[in-house]
């Protein structure tokens, strides 16, 4: 059957051949057949416990069964259905100790109808609480569960099967009631995220916290209402139990753990863990010896969780608890007969519990399948949940590590806050204890350091410009950069911008080097004044002795600067010579009495025999252009020796290549982002273009 949650061969099989007490689960007798089992429980509290039991020599066959306590320890049986043919049992749901409903699933999918059956008068008799015109008909008639949150208010959900508004897919068949069964709605398509192919639910794979529902499938996936069914969502991304979530529990609306198989092929249980609500899932580390794989369950007001069964070693059968969140197990118990095997649990608080196991009337104690929890009182847990801005910092950076889940704190630094900032220089593991009502716990954090410095970043500029002004702002230390706000300039990546603001404005350069980042900022304040005009021309030289360009600058500016000055035959005047041996952006500032304004002139430095000019015809065509690295050439007329090759705008050759073709295809998405040079050349001519990567 799809909807069998466990591996039941090892529910009715003992492991040893002694008997012995359990030190914690007292056994009481349920009042079935010999080696029949608790296959789903409900508990009301420490005295109202009921139970559905299956027949553990033949796990496929229906018994249509319930047991029930309304003292604690006096189990009655009685029956749900009248046959054991035609229906299964996929849940039970009490409310006291006279109400409960159980869900039941067509054994044969044949077209008739599951239904939700209920008891008022503690199982002597019982009714169906569902209308069998509408709900769960046809070949799909699955009902995986049911819920109720209070005497009149409850949920049951199903297999995708029909939908609301007559449209061509089946959706999975949630319905809700508010008056104790009587009347159904069923949820709107829309409210319901599509289910994947062959997708469908598992019997009791489900919880609640509060209004929280949760319920898994067997793609792996986890839906999630946040108002009593009326909505939901799904999961994102993969929980990594492609063969089914089998169960989940809550501690609180957010922390939770499910549990199910890996592959569709997988025999034994993996555990997950959310922090998030259920929107993402990670992996819990099963602790081998110490966690039981069959069952596990939140202990309310204790922030833990219990686990029963098997442990993946299969040395034993095992009850422990976990206060961190699955991080570590705490035996409670572990033993290899009967009386330690417990494979359904359900704790209602920090010393009040039951588990399931199977029967065998003939055993000593009365070992009759449900056992009372007797045990020590469950320890306050303070989960404590550690983050980090960054986990991966450079040499000379920082972090902030945020800790949460505690009333106090202590770090491995000395820090008694929930917050610190941290400047390790090497990888380091930081420490924190938590502590909250009398409970302590300690998490941990690992912070790696990239043994890079971060790049310094300096920024060439004048801080004053008059309104219609512009400054030139030149970053170096990095090989990208971005900037920040926007605000008035003409671009926001680039070692190059020109800020234009219009009132006095603070921007924020930050470069990047590999994986290493740092900052700078600074103000350009914005005075009333007139604005000087400017204009400037570029150039293309030869690196040779003789490779020299006259830069004039012009406008009404009474005086000029320029920068850097590398080749310049001067740093001040309209005109100076360049004769840089790379290619240069220069910027030229003009001044009129207060008043600033600046632009760059740019001078390219190309292989050459002859004269070199940046072409703006049409010899050469390059598109796309701007482009994202991938660009085509296209060469007029291609002889003997043509090379190409591309320059960055400090100089530095990044690509070079022969050239054969009137059309070459070019890669460049190796390159950052920025400003290139293009130059073609046969030692006779020279044609320059600009390639600009986004």
């Amino acid at each position: 059957m799809k909807k069998l949650v466990l591996t039941l061969s090892l529910f009715v099989a003992a492991m040893g051949a002694s008997f012995g007490q359990s030190a914690i689960w007292q056994p009481h007798n349920i009042n079935v057949d010999t080696s029949f089992g608790v296959r789903y429980m409900s508990v009301v509290d420490s005295n109202i416990a009921w139970a559905v039991v299956y027949d553990g020599s033949n796990p496929t066959r229906a018994t249509n069964q319930i047991t029930r306590t309304s003292n604690g320890g006096t189990f009655t049986q009685r029956a749900f259905l009248p046959d054991t043919n035609d229906f299964n049992p996929a849940n039970i749901i009490a409310l006291d100790s006279l109400t409960a409903y159980v869900a039941v699933y067509d054994k044969a999918a044949d077209g008739r109808s599951g239904k939700i059956r209920k008891t008022v008068n503690g199982g002597t008799t019982w009714t169906t609480a569902t209308d069998t015109t509408t709900m769960f008909l046809g070949a799909n008639n699955f009902p995986d569960f049911v819920y109720f949150w209070d005497t009149m208010n409850g949920l049951c959900m199903g297999d995708p099967n029909g939908n609301t508004g007559g449209g061509p897919s089946d959706e999975f068949e949630i319905w809700r009631t508010h008056n104790a069964g009587a009347t159904w709605t069923r949820v709107a398509d829309a409210n319901i995220p599509n289910p994947t192919s062959g997708e469908y639910g598992l019997t009791n794979s489900y919880t609640t916290h509060g209004k929280r529902m949760w319920y898994g499938t067997n793609k792996g996936r986890v839906y999630t209402s946040l108002d009593s069914g009326q909505t939901w969502n799904v999961n994102t991304g993969t929980i990594g139990l492609a063969g089914g979530v089998q169960g989940l529990a809550f501690r609180d609306s957010l922390n939770g753990i499910c549990w199910g198989l890996a592959t569709t092929t997988a025999t034994t249980n993996t555990l997950k863990k959310t922090s998030n609500g259920g929107l993402t899932w990670s992996a819990v580390t099963i602790d081998p010896v110490n966690t039981g794989l069959y069952a596990f369950c939140a202990i309310p007001g204790r922030n833990a969780y219990m686990s029963t069964g098997v442990n993946s070693g299969n040395t034993g059968y095992v009850t422990s608890v976990t206060l961190d969140d699955g991080l570590t197990w705490n035996l409670l118990d572990m033993g290899t007969t009967a009386p330690f095997r417990m494979v359904e649990v359900q704790m209602i608080d920090s010393m009040h519990g039951w588990a399931g196991s199977f029967a065998d009337n003939t055993m000593p104690f009365g070992l009759g399948g449900m056992n009372k929890y007797i045990g020590p009182k469950i320890a306050q847990s303070c989960p404590i949940n550690v983050t980090a801005t960054k986990s991966n910092i450079c040499l000379n950076d920082s972090t902030t590590l945020t800790a949460m889940g505690a009333a106090s704190y202590t770090w491995s630094t000395m820090a008694t806050t929930s917050t610190v900032t941290v400047h390790p220089t090497s990888t380091t593991v930081y420490t924190v204890t938590g502590a909250a009502a009398g409970c302590v716990n300690t998490q941990t954090i690992s912070i790696s350091v990239t043994q890079v410095t971060n790049p310094i970043i300096t920024v060439n500029k004048f801080d004053t410009i008059c309104t219609g002004g512009h400054a030139v702002l030149n970053a170096g230390g990095a090989t990208t950069y971005s900037w920040t706000p926007n605000t008035g300039l003409n671009t926001t990546t680039g070692a190059y911008v020109t800020a234009s603001p219009t009132t006095t404005t603070s921007y924020t350069v930050t470069g990047t080097a590999g994986v290493c980042k740092s900052y700078n900022t600074f103000t350009v304040t914005v005075n009333a004044g007139i604005t000087p005009t400017l204009t400037v021309n570029s150039g293309t030289i030869c690196p040779t002795s003789t490779g020299t360009v006259v830069l004039t600058a012009s406008g009404t500016s009474t005086s000029y600067s320029w920068t850097p000055a590398t080749g310049l035959s001067s740093t001040t005047g309209a005109s100076v010579s360049a004769s840089p041996t790379v290619t240069t952006i220069y910027i030229v500032t003009g001044s009129l009495a207060t008043c600033k304004s600046s632009i760059t002139s740019t001078v390219v430095v190309s292989l050459c025999t002859g004269i070199a000019q940046v072409s703006n015809s049409n010899k050469i065509s390059i598109y796309p252009n701007p482009s994202t690295g991938l660009v085509t050439v296209n060469i007029p007329s291609v002889n003997s020796g043509t090379i190409m090759f591309i320059t960055d705008m400090i100089g530095k050759e990044v690509f070079k290549s022969s050239v054969n073709d009137n059309t070459v295809n070019l890669d460049l998405t190796g390159l950052q982002k920025g400003l290139y040079m293009l130059t073609i050349t046969n030692g006779k001519s020279v044609e320059v273009q600009k390639i600009i990567i986004q």
